[in-house]
């Protein structure tokens, strides 16, 4: 084996983000009340960051920042600014929505307390903050660890599917203990293995979930040579653990969110989008300051240096602010120029709508939508939204034919609410009825896993709760 050391230039290309870049798309990300918290804590540390007296006639879009220096296209905001000067302006009421408390924490929150706790690096964090970020109202993962891996390794070259499921087992110990599993069997029996070993209880919830399901007492019973009471016990007993990790979250009072933007339409028919972050124009740099320190010259070369860094934060911290709202009011009109419906008749009215369709549209990437839709709230005459829920696959024939998913559940739900004693449906049945009133191509088995989601139980366990 030759091991002779020696010196060579290799020519290579890497691909490698600037702080600046790192720092604008971590403010994309943020919400407005954490934008808010983040302008706070550099206001405190740099002297070149600093907060503009309030007047009444502040502009709400943001429109007195200079555009001169930026490269963002300009964005036709005169027609919005004519129905903001003609509504009444008063403070109170205009941010009454940002003034209100938030009530109770969220799932994300608590989950997130004992994530920067427990994870020993950051890379661990973020992978934990990816994971909790796609959990939906009931605590489930709604990703497979793979798709998380390919999302995941374009940021972090070492990342392993193995990393990733050991991070998620570690999240699904954590409390509400359970969170982040698949499924509701999953979330039993890691609550079961904490408390109990693997009981009695954990090795029927593990052999016999659909026996379970289903009451099939006598079935796990033979099997068993349990008693068939002493196993309607053991099943019985299983309603002191939780079989939806998120719900203690999902049932309490609706916590308070800053809404990002406010969407109507005009007397004309036509979508007006309004960026809620007021309270953000009220920052600007402190030239004066910047230009007197190099002017001095008493400093030393690294003490200008230091000025200058911090001066460089405070620039890019707000050019970073601007592109956030340019960037929010961009997408939030492109989505609705889609759901236009939504906006007048409601769900019956949202239309199939993918990451890739707004970022054709708005000339961004599909990672930087993304980022800018989650955790964003939007204020619409139907309600508050996220941002994300406006995104769903289609089912159809054809493009013009697809019909959102959000639809097919809510038509699923309305169905088997319906239903009487005398007739509950199959999902073959769900199937019929959908493909003559909505739908002429969908399968029996996207039905089955739809009513699931909605966490609806089978036809034979329906039939029993209604006899």
């Amino acid at each position: 084996m030759n091991l002779n050391l020696n010196i060579r230039n290799v020519l290579k290309q890497e691909l490698r983000l600037s702080p600046q870049l790192i720092q604008t798309m971590k403010l994309l990300e943020l919400t407005t009340l954490e934008l808010k918290d983040e302008l706070k804590e550099e206001l405190e540390v740099n002297p070149f960051l600093e907060e503009e007296a309030r007047t009444d006639n502040y502009d709400m879009m943001g429109k007195e920042i200079d555009r001169s220096e930026k490269n963002e296209p300009d964005v036709d905001y005169d027609y919005i600014d004519d129905y903001y000067n003609e509504t009444d302006t008063n403070r109170e009421e205009d941010n009454v929505i940002e003034n209100t408390l938030r009530q109770g924490v969220t799932l994300e929150e608590k989950l997130k307390e004992q994530i920067d706790v427990i994870m020993e690096n950051d890379e661990e964090k973020e992978i934990s903050y990816y994971i909790i970020s796609s959990l939906n109202e009931q605590g489930f993962l709604q990703f497979s660890v793979y798709d998380i891996y390919l999302d995941l390794k374009r940021k972090y070259d070492d990342i392993t599917k193995d990393k990733i499921e050991v991070i998620r087992r570690k999240i699904m110990n954590l409390e509400p203990m359970g969170c982040a599993s698949y499924n509701s069997k999953e979330a039993l029996l890691i609550q079961m293995k904490a408390l109990e070993g693997e009981s009695e209880r954990y090795n029927i919830i593990n052999n016999y979930w659909d026996d379970v399901l289903h009451l099939r007492y006598e079935n796990i019973a033979k099997s068993e040579e349990l008693d068939e009471d002493e196993v309607k016990k053991l099943i019985f007993s299983i309603k002191e653990f939780e079989i939806y990790p998120g719900r203690q979250y999902q049932d309490m009072i609706t916590p308070m969110v800053a809404v990002d933007a406010i969407v109507f339409l005009n007397n004309e028919d036509k979508i007006i989008v309004i960026v809620t972050d007021g309270d953000l124009n009220h920052y600007k740099l402190n030239h004066s300051l910047y230009e007197e320190i190099n002017n001095k010259k008493f400093f030393s070369k690294s003490q200008v240096n230091r000025m200058r860094g911090k001066y460089e934060n405070a620039r890019f911290l707000l050019k970073g602010i601007y592109q956030r709202r340019e960037s929010i009011y961009l997408i939030t009109k492109a989505i609705f120029e889609i759901q236009k419906d939504f906006l007048k008749v409601g769900l019956k009215g949202i239309k199939p709508l993918k990451l890739k369709e707004i970022a054709e549209i708005t000339g961004m990437h599909e990672s930087t939508v993304s980022r800018i839709t989650r955790n964003k709230y939007v204020q619409t005459p139907r309600g508050i939204y996220r941002l994300k829920y406006f995104f769903s696959h289609g089912i159809g024939d054809t493009e013009e034919t697809s019909i959102s998913t959000k639809i097919i559940k809510d038509h699923i739900r309305e169905i088997i609410e319906n239903e009487t004693a005398d007739h509950v449906y199959s999902d073959q049945e769900i199937v019929e009825i959908l493909r003559s009133r909505y739908v002429t191509s969908i399968a029996r088995r996207t039905v089955a896993k739809y009513r699931e989601l909605l966490g609806i139980p089978k036809q034979s366990i329906r039939k029993r709760k209604l006899k």
